[in-house]
């Protein structure tokens, strides 16, 4: 009789393996780990794993994912896991961010929460993002959303673009549409010369950047303020609107008589 209570227990468990890998399928995720269930409240109940690799895919493209310390997938009590709500993912050592399939950014961060909803992904704390061209962000919150792509920082971040450094009190940057935008302005260096603009718009792809406030510079004895200010990154050109420009020259000619 031992034997067939040993198949029979050995049946069920794969069967609820069979069910939770079902379930996680539906709901469009690959999780790599061992896992735990447990209750969180009254109107959720958790998956963790531990030591994981997570997927987020959605018409059969990946969207994001996360080499992390640990995972927890909430959905409402009484549910399955084929109704995410939402999942949260600690001590990210290697992430990747999507558009239509291909790579566009690497992060590492604290924390992460993937919101199912409204399919966005909030990083928290110490994030570092590297793209293309060693151009990195740094900052201790950003928000990701799948729908249009952008990176957000409502915190401010600190940037490094083409070999131009820069910070900004906040920031978005599409890495598909190649835009940053620095709605309340940004300080910083670009092609050697120390800018503070009111507002800042860079598009990357066409190497231009256009400041539509008030700005200020300066580059050795050269310091000029504007209303605003365009600078074409390529041909290393620049044009200042309604400005003041203040150029320091010394007065160290040699006496006529050593002419």
């Amino acid at each position: 009789m031992k034997p067939y209570l040993s198949l029979l227990t050995t049946c069920l468990v794969l069967l609820a393996l069979a069910i939770i890998y079902h379930q996680m399928d539906k709901a469009n995720r690959t999780m790599e780990g061992h896992f735990n269930n447990n209750e969180v409240g009254l109107t959720e109940a958790s998956l963790t794993l531990d030591g994981v690799t997570i997927y987020s895919r959605s018409k059969g493209e990946t969207e994001w994912e996360a080499k992390a310390k640990s995972i927890a997938l909430f959905h409402p009590l009484g549910g399955d896991i084929g109704q995410l709500q939402t999942a949260l993912i600690t001590n990210i050592h290697q992430g990747k961010l999507y558009d239509k399939g291909k790579s566009v950014m690497w992060f590492s961060a604290q924390s992460a929460e993937w919101n199912n909803a409204n399919r966005m992904l909030m990083i928290h704390g110490d994030i570092l993002l590297k793209g293309e061209s060693s151009n990195t962000l740094k900052s201790n919150l950003c928000y990701w959303t799948q729908s249009d792509g952008y990176l957000r920082f409502p915190e401010g971040a600190d940037a490094s673009f083409q070999g131009n450094r820069f910070n900004a009190p906040t920031l978005n940057y599409s890495p598909s549409a190649e835009i940053l935008q620095c709605p309340l302005g940004a300080t910083g260096i670009f092609q050697g010369m120390k800018l503070h603009a009111g507002s800042l718009l860079w598009s990357i792809k066409n190497q231009t950047i256009t400041c539509p406030a008030p700005v200020t510079g300066a580059k050795g004895d050269f310091h000029f303020t504007a209303m605003s200010f365009d600078l074409d990154l390529r041909r290393k050109v620049w044009k200042a609107n309604v400005g003041t420009i203040h150029v320091r020259i010394d007065n160290n000619f040699p006496p006529r008589n050593e002419l």
